[in-house]
């Protein structure tokens, strides 16, 4: 789950993200006999043999169709076995300063897995049952990893952070059934902030960390409204989000002035609002893309200082066009990839300055709403997506190279690209994580600039479709996820020495590690949060340096389901989740001396 006032990319309907990667080995480590808590660091932790892993992409050519097919050659290993993961979104990536990928995933616990370059590593965050589903992973200033997610059996919101030598895990917000549709967001100092969906009472809430205690509050209750949050931060680390109504079945905004809240209907068309993505541009107006139900539209609507500018953006009418993913260049302009489940294609849309210019990146994808897109702009604003081909079961990955899209097949060894989330490194390289369906794997695959290389990072991670990972990227670039291992219904971790995949459980007490997310701190050490299913509690977990530290951030109710985590400058997690209980959005931030929750809405 960082801010970013320009180029900031929000994924919108669950687009997921389950990691990836082909590979150099197999590994013959008893799954079970990792269930231990180790560095995210620690080479004792390798669970395979490096190889040489290459592969070969076709070159382009002249007069070379918009969409081009490539054949990778592909070396494959694998990292753990017998693992759940559900619930995996793109914030479930984050790439270090190396452009390393670094992965949080889990559902029956809490996982991390991180690449460092040559090995990936891997490691249970949080051991606790139940836990670790839509984990949320952001890497702080020093790359370490901090995660959000989702207990299930407690219905909680968690948290794990990692300062460098251990994790750290928290219960973020336990008020009832809490922590839904939640989105993440680290302000200027580093600590995080959450806006998520109190089921119980069915209110928009949001929660800060203070630096010693987490603090949530509801912000809006008028009627049922706060599903589809998307949050983000301004110049002053103010918090602005967009939300659902669905009580009047309105796209809804709401911002903190400084000394209270103020909500506004933004659009009450119809029944619109649904799958919202927020994003700021320079001067902290917002932009909102979002989803027309009656008309099948995407729309797009931004504040012009005066008034709110509302567009349609396609207007074919592209039924459940719910895997939509929203990117600010760096003039301010927004850029939306899509899924018209109309013609089973996957389109792309980006304002010119006048109007909107809508591309067919790729067709016959398959009828099934999902193609789980995941949306990432380059330094020269050129877009990169990574997506989910449901007629071939592949994964996909489609570029502009300023005048023509070219996409390929990356991964189609099975049923693959499941919840995908991308990222680019400082060389604009795409990282991707993804779910295997077929195997119950996850993957993680990078472009090393003249083929795609991929692992198998965590294998054998039980049936069932449950691919929440979250990935991250360490300062010297390699990858870092956390997990959740349905087999063993943990929350586990791994992470890439170099050489190999190191992976370690976090937590496994009880059903664990569900809706994780993973952020690194600026020591690179990883923080996860989570859900515990068992106990229906939000929890958080970190690395300390020798061990992993879990706790309950909440347990009031049913809280901690799809959490998303942010890291403030000062290393502090902020967790956004749902409370199933209460139907509310909640938010949870550390204050320093203890966790402060409240109802966004």
């Amino acid at each position: 789950m960082k801010t970013r006032r320009i180029a900031l990319t929000l994924a919108l309907a669950a687009g997921l993200a389950l990691m990836t990667a082909l590979l150099l080995g197999v590994w013959g480590s008893n799954a079970q006999a990792q269930q231990v808590p180790k560095a995210p660091n620690s080479l004792a932790n390798i669970e395979m043999e490096a190889g040489n892993v290459s592969g070969v992409r076709e070159p382009h050519t002249a007069g070379a169709a918009a969409q081009q097919t490539f054949t990778p050659t592909w070396a494959i290993e694998h990292v753990d076995a017998l693992k759940n993961f559900d619930g995996m979104t793109d914030r479930s990536l984050a790439l270090d300063s190396s452009g390393n990928p670094h992965i949080a995933y889990g559902d029956d616990h809490l996982y991390y897995a991180w690449y460092d370059g040559s090995t990936w590593h891997k490691e249970t965050v949080d051991p606790a049952w139940g836990v670790g589903s839509n984990a949320s992973l952001k890497l702080d200033g020093s790359g370490n990893p901090h995660i959000s997610y989702y207990d299930d059996t407690n219905k909680d919101l968690k948290y794990a952070s990692y300062d460098g030598s251990t994790w750290s895990i928290q219960t973020v917000d336990s008020g009832g059934d809490v922590g839904g549709y939640t989105s993440l967001a680290l302000d200027g100092s580093g600590n995080p902030h959450i806006s998520y969906y109190a089921t119980t009472n069915r209110n928009l809430k949001y929660a800060s960390w203070t630096g010693s205690g987490w603090v949530s509050e509801t912000v809006d209750s008028g009627g049922s409204v706060g599903v589809y949050t998307s949050l983000a931060l301004d110049g002053n680390d103010n918090p602005h989000i967009s939300y659902y109504d669905s009580t009047n079945s309105n796209l809804k905004y709401a911002h903190w002035t400084g000394s209270g809240w103020v909500s506004q209907t933004v659009d009450s068309g119809g029944d619109v609002g649904r799958y919202t993505s927020l994003a700021l541009d320079g001067s902290g107006n917002p932009h909102i893309s979002y989803y027309d139900l009656p008309n099948g539209d995407i729309k797009y609507a931004f504040w012009t200082g005066s008034a709110w500018d509302i567009q349609t953006v396609d207007i074919s009418g592209c039924y459940m066009g719910t895997d939509t993913s929203l990117a600010l260049d760096g003039s301010g302009d927004p850029h939306i990839s899509y899924y018209d489940d109309n013609t089973s294609s996957f389109k792309y849309a980006s304002w010119t300055g006048s109007a909107w210019a809508i591309q067919t990146v790729d067709s016959g994808l398959g009828f099934g709403g999902n193609v789980y897109t995941s949306l990432a702009l380059d330094g020269s604003g050129n877009p990169h997506i990574s997506y989910y081909d449901y007629t071939t079961g592949d994964l996909k990955y489609a570029s502009w190279t300023g005048s023509e899209w070219v996409s390929e097949t990356v991964d189609s060894e099975g049923d693959v690209g499941w919840y995908t989330s991308l990222a680019l490194d400082g060389s604009g390289n795409p990282h991707i994580s993804y779910y295997d369906l077929q195997n119950g794997n996850l993957k993680y695959t990078s472009w090393t600039g003249s083929g795609w290389v991929s692992h198998t990072v965590d294998s054998g991670l039980g049936s069932g479709i449950n691919g929440h990972t979250s990935l991250a990227l360490d300062g010297s670039g390699d990858p870092h996820i956390s997990y959740y291992a349905n087999g063993y219904e943990d929350l586990k971790y791994a992470s890439w020495t170099g050489s190999g995949w190191v992976s370690e459980t976090v937590d496994s007490g009880g059903s664990v590690g569900l809706y994780t997310s993973l952020a690194l701190d600026g020591s690179d050490n990883p923080h996860i949060s989570y859900y515990a299913n068992t106990n229906r509690n939000l929890k958080y977990a970190s690395w300390t340096g020798s061990g992993w530290v879990s706790e309950t951030v909440d347990s009031d109710g049913d809280v901690g389901e799809y959490t998303s985590l942010a890291l403030d400058g000062s290393g502090n997690p902020h967790i956004s989740y749902y409370d199933d209980t209460t139907g509310d959005l909640k938010y949870a931030s550390w204050t320093g001396s203890g966790w402060v929750s409240e109802t966004v809405d």
